[in-house]
């Protein structure tokens, strides 16, 4: 079993993409996290753990919600890429 690890630096959790901040609700989530802003074609989502591990890979997001049931509770970092561009936002699953 082969594990990722990657070191996550955040001076600013409020990233914006051309003047509009994604925004991650209902936070905390027991079960599904819903993105507001999030209109582009290309979007992929990584979720990490607190150790930096990828819990979540979605390679390409069709919709805007995101269902984390599979996840334990804790607070995770989740990627957003659009297009070439990226932010982190945290959340977490009670």
């Amino acid at each position: 079993v082969s594990t990722q690890v990657i070191a996550v630096t955040i001076s600013s959790l409020a990233t914006t993409f051309e003047n509009k901040e994604i925004t991650i609700f209902p936070n905390p989530s027991k079960s599904q996290l819903n993105l507001k802003d999030f209109d582009s074609q290309k979007k992929s989502i990584k979720i990490y753990n607190l150790k930096g591990e990828i819990v979540l890979n979605i390679e390409s997001l069709k919709s805007n919600s995101i269902d984390i049931r599979s996840l334990n509770n804790g607070m995770y970092l989740m990627e957003i890429t659009l297009e070439e561009k990226m932010t982190i936002q945290r959340f977490i699953k009670n």
